[in-house]
C-alpha cells in the first residue's frame, strides 16, 4: 500500500497544480487563436497564479523560496532590460501596457 504514503500525496498535489497551469495556458492559447484577444489582458493574472502555485507546491523553507524567487526575478529583469534597450539576445522588441506597470520599459510581471 505504498501508493497512499506521503510521497503519493505530494506528487498528486504537484500533478494537480501542473494540470491547472496546463489548462489555463491551453485555454488562453485556444482563445487567442480563435480571435479572442482579451486573453492578453489576463497575462498578468496567469503569471501571478503560476507563481502562487509554484510557491504552494515547492517543498522548501520560506526563506529559501524568497531568496531564490528574488534572484530569479532580478536575473530575468536584468536580461529583459538588456534585451529591450539593446536588442541583444532576443532582437529588437518592446512591451505594451498589457502586462501593466513598467520600469525602464520592462513590465515588473516579467
Amino acid at each position: 500500500m505504498h501508493y497512499f504514503g506521503p510521497d503519493f500525496w505530494d506528487k498528486k498535489r504537484q500533478l494537480v497544480a501542473l494540470g491547472v497551469l496546463g489548462f489555463l495556458f491551453a485555454a488562453a492559447v485556444v482563445q487567442y487563436a480563435l480571435g479572442f484577444t482579451y486573453v492578453l489582458s489576463l497575462t498578468s493574472a496567469l503569471l501571478a497564479v503560476m507563481t502562487a502555485l509554484t510557491l504552494i507546491i515547492w517543498d522548501a523553507p520560506l526563506r529559501q523560496k524568497v531568496y531564490i524567487m528574488a534572484g530569479v526575478f532580478c536575473f530575468g529583469f536584468i536580461i529583459e532590460l538588456i534585451g529591450v534597450h539593446t536588442g541583444f539576445l532576443f532582437g529588437h522588441y518592446t512591451y505594451t501596457s498589457v502586462l501593466g506597470f513598467r520600469i525602464f520599459g520592462v513590465p515588473i510581471m516579467i
